[in-house]
């Protein structure tokens, strides 16, 4: 795991500039946003974002929002809603917008968002040969804009929504619109936008032309979130490390930029995403993310729009426990939190300290699938994020830790420092493979991992015991023809190497061919067979060993696995693996 970036980003420009923000917000009655002004409420990291569908009932979910702490909200008006015709410029849902938000303490941030109409019928194009039109957008939307809305994502997940355009053509227009909107507004602030942490297109779109033309870069996370809940922290406390050893690669001026957020969520019934682990997973999701270091995290999304299950509301206002966890974790947090640092407690279960106005915050839970029991040499209160009901603890009276997450207020100073030491350190993920010279899986129920861990074991494989030596069965041809592997951050992530994956399987049938090839994240995107093509297990009676050489490796964890080990299909013929070591 590589070292958090764990300091806090405070843009600045001066003193002036954020003492006339104080003054026209005070005038005014409501806060105009300022870009990098100084003012506190610019570093509120939270915030909440929306689809088209959920962003009509603005007027409905603003209100509930501010409840809840949150400051700031991603609009999603489009350019086919700000022009619809060429030449006829349409403001008035955006004004109404930025009227309610102000109206409830909120801040706004928006997109440059997909192609007019007029331009082409398939508005999910790069409008590559129509910039002119682009650029007059852009610059109409900023200066009407400017002094409210001063940041803006270009596009949105380009690599999904850009109907096949490339990391090159979204390096140029990222360049095009940064230029046109400082011109219309020099505090205007312009981020890049990225599907999931796909850290290898953000590299390719600053070398295609955005190199030194951004102020921040905005990530979706989903996946990476979402296997938090199966004990994956480590990997997604690394996410904003790895994107900072990227740019001090490809842009070192822009090295410290404010890292965002702006969609991560779980939607109810989806990927075996419940109730429960919404409510769990936000709050693991703010925490961590504010202690890696994201200037802002923007849950998707406010309320349940075209995709049910999502929002922190549904469409008929009622509030998911995963508001009032939300609204819980803000109140403990505060506004602009103190992050003080991490602790393993009983040397395993995660915590994070925060500084907050009632005294030390630790937000902990113990791993996935097991329960484990900690005491506190002093009092403390207990806070259920769930529902917000508190209880106190005498001092070394023992409390149950599950995997969903309990605030602890009032923990000790001796905590606090313990956890201001540990800030410094790798983030653990098992233990510390930062020096290893491999790391390594031994597969079985459960696996036993050292710095390499497996995607879903249970739906991708079934645990075996093979003449006395465990294992597990891969392709059994009920469908589980690929099995993804993650590679600990600590151990190496981003910078492109060589890297050797032994692979030690044997057949599950006699006299059936089996086989599979490994694809890999490269210095070029995810290779689907690009480390020697396919390998067939020589024999039947033992165990084989073979070892696929990587010459251009980049894990970057994109989909929250670095390297798989694929089948192409159920009639390929079924294989035990036992052990996979990677060496770099």
């Amino acid at each position: 795991m590589v070292q958090p970036q764990l300091s806090e980003i405070r843009p600045t420009i001066g003193k002036v500039c954020a003492a006339l923000s104080v003054i026209v917000a005070l005038v005014l009655g409501s806060r105009m946003v300022l870009a990098d002004s100084g003012d506190l409420a610019n570093r509120d990291p939270f915030g909440v974002a929306t689809g088209a569908p959920a962003s009509v009932a603005y007027r409905r979910w603003m209100p509930l929002m501010r409840e809840a702490g949150v400051k700031w909200a991603r609009l999603g008006v489009s350019w086919r809603g700000i022009e619809p015709k060429r030449g006829v410029w349409n403001f008035q849902k955006l004004d109404s917008m930025i009227r309610v938000g102000a109206a409830n303490g909120m801040y706004l941030d928006g997109l440059f968002l997909y192609n007019a109409p007029w331009i082409n019928s398939n508005t999910h194009t790069f409008p590559m040969h129509h910039l002119r039109a682009w650029s007059k957008y852009v610059s109409k939307l900023v200066a009407h804009t400017r002094g409210k809305v001063d940041y803006y994502e270009v596009w949105n997940e380009p690599e999904s929504f850009a109907a096949g355009g490339t990391a090159a053509e979204y390096g140029r227009l990222v360049r095009a619109s940064y230029d046109v909107a400082k011109q219309a507004n020099p505090h205007v602030r312009i981020g890049l936008s990225v599907h999931c942490v796909d850290v290898v297109y953000l590299q390719e779109a600053i070398q295609a032309g955005a190199v030194n033309h951004f102020d921040f870069i905005c990530v979706h996370p989903y996946e990476v979130l979402g296997m938090v809940q199966h004990g994956w922290e480590g990997d997604y406390m690394s996410i904003v490390p790895t994107i900072r050893k990227m740019l001090a690669v490809y842009d070192p001026a822009k090295v410290n930029v404010p890292i965002w957020i702006t969609e991560e969520g779980e939607q109810i019934g989806s990927y075996g995403a419940t109730v429960t682990s919404q409510t769990r997973d936000i709050v693991k999701g703010y925490v961590m993310g504010i202690a890696e270091g994201f200037a802002r995290i923007e849950w998707y999304q406010a309320m349940d729009g075209a995709s049910a299950g999502m929002g922190l509301l549904t469409r008929n206002g009622y509030r998911r426990p995963a508001y009032r966890a939300l609204q819980t974790t803000t109140r403990y947090i505060g506004a602009i939190p103190n992050y003080q640092g991490w602790v393993l407690l009983n040397h395993r279960d995660y915590g994070f300290i925060f500084k907050g106005a009632q005294g030390n915050v630790l937000f902990t839970w113990a791993r996935p699938g097991n329960i484990d029991w900690i005491r506190f040499s002093g009092s403390v209160r207990i806070v259920d994020p769930a529902t917000g009901m508190t209880r106190n603890l005498a001092a070394g009276t023992p409390l149950c830790l599950t995997n969903a997450p309990m605030l602890v207020v009032g923990v000790s100073a001796r905590l606090a420092a313990e956890a201001r030491y540990d800030k410094t350190q790798p983030f653990p993920w098992g233990g510390n493979y930062s020096h290893a010279a491999s790391v390594s899986i031994r597969m079985g129920d459960p696996n036993h991992d050292r710095g390499l861990h497996q995607l879903n074991p249970n739906r991708s494989s079934t645990a075996a015991n093979v003449y006395g030596t465990t294992a597990r069965l891969c392709n059994d041809g009920s469908g589980h023809v690929m099995q993804c592997f993650e590679v600990d951050p600590n151990f190496i992530s981003f910078r492109p190497r060589h890297v050797n994956i032994t692979i030690t399987a044997r057949r599950n049938k006699r006299n059936t061919p089996a086989g599979f090839v490994v694809g890999y994240e490269s210095t070029t995107g995810l290779k689907h067979n690009g480390a020697g093509g396919w390998w067939t297990i020589p024999g039947n009676n033992r165990w084989y060993t073979h070892t696929f050489k990587l010459s251009d490796a980049e894990f970057v964890g994109m989909w929250a696995y670095n390297f798989d080990i694929n089948s192409d299909r159920p009639n390929k013929g079924g294989y035990y693996i036992k052990k996979i070591v990677v060496t770099k």
